[in-house]
């Protein structure tokens, strides 16, 4: 409902107070709905699976970041920008409904089903267990959302302004994007579950590097397009295994509070992103610094997940767990 309401708010908005208002509400709401989603995938996989079906939850993510700017883009350009919004209210309406419909609390396993809630590990207990990893982890995927929130905000006006992009063009380029995300999700998702998921966040790391300095390079269309290739690759290596990695520490009675206090990591990234890109980009007229900085930040995070983070998908929490579930049986 959040996020259909905020949607309707963009498409009748007539002052930036009002279009701020609206993105505070679907912050808000997404604050909730993606720990939450997170999770749920996690109460019903295992450390063998996770990593393939934290991929298909990132390809369904990844179908509305293709449909939603392209189409949008599209009806944009002939039909104006209020209707794509009033579009995605109704699609946000639908999709509530099936998930009414279809969407249950998931048969958990005997041994954690028959546990009281409040005898699970407090978050200080899950994180204090591996401060380590769950650290590298935040940095990781506060690295990741960093980069996407110079890409929307300092770039695109910098592509328009510069380069001359049109909004047909930037649907294109999303859609690219957002292509081979979908398919890159699962595939690099199932490659988690067998060789682990450090190698796959390292080396996601390192392309959007890579990535970051072909947007500052790029002076055309195609240029746009192929360092947008590149970006979906990285996302799509870092992505699933992250979520993978953190639900692989943790126990499953913490899933929710961990993946919200994740959630909180994401989100204060794409706050400082946009921020700090729209910034720079007033001050200096280009997007080229910040496109820099988050190159680095992204190499940042890929050093210190190769130093960082254990190879193993097998939980290390285990004996934490046990100890907390004897002492509170006691």
């Amino acid at each position: 409902m959040g996020f259909a309401a905020a949607n309707v708010i963009y498409a009748f908005a007539n002052t930036i107070l009002v279009m701020i208002a609206a993105r505070v509400l679907e912050g808000a709401v997404s604050a909730g709905f993606f720990p939450a989603a997170n999770a749920y995938v996690s109460d019903v996989t295992t450390v063998e699976n996770r990593g393939k079906a934290m991929g298909y939850l990132s390809m369904g993510s990844n179908v509305g970041f293709v449909v939603g700017p392209t189409v949008g883009g599209i009806m944009a350009q002939f039909l104006g920008f209020r209707l794509p919004f009033i579009i995605a209210a109704g699609a946000t309406l639908f999709t509530l409904l099936l998930i009414l419909v279809l969407i249950h609390e998931p048969d958990r396993q005997d041994a954690i089903r028959e546990l009281d809630p409040r005898e699970g590990p407090s978050l200080r207990e899950v994180f204090s267990c591996n401060r380590k990893a769950y650290s590298v982890l935040g940095f990781a995927m506060f690295a990741t959302m960093f980069s996407i929130g110079i890409l929307e905000v300092a770039f695109m006006i910098d592509a328009v302004v510069r380069l001359g992009i049109t909004p047909i063009e930037i649907g294109a380029f999303f859609g690219i994007m957002g292509v081979v995300m979908i398919f890159g999700s699962v595939v690099f998702g199932s490659i988690s579950d067998r060789v682990g998921r450090t190698p796959l966040i390292v080396v996601g790391s390192f392309i959007g590097t890579i990535a970051m300095f072909m947007f500052a390079l790029a002076s055309s269309f195609f240029g746009l397009a192929l360092a947008g290739l590149v970006l979906g690759i990285g996302f799509s290596m870092r992505g699933p295994a992250i979520q993978a990695l953190i639900a692989d520490l943790t126990h499953p009675r913490s899933y929710g509070a961990v993946m919200g206090a994740y959630g909180a990591v994401s989100n204060s990234a794409y706050v400082v992103g946009p921020l700090l890109g729209g910034y720079l980009y007033d001050q200096l007229g280009t997007s080229v610094v910040s496109l820099i900085i988050a190159a680095w930040v992204a190499t940042a995070g890929g050093v210190a997940a190769w130093v960082g983070l254990p190879m193993s998908t097998k939980p290390v929490c285990e004996e934490v767990q046990t100890e907390s579930h004897t002492e509170k049986g006691m």
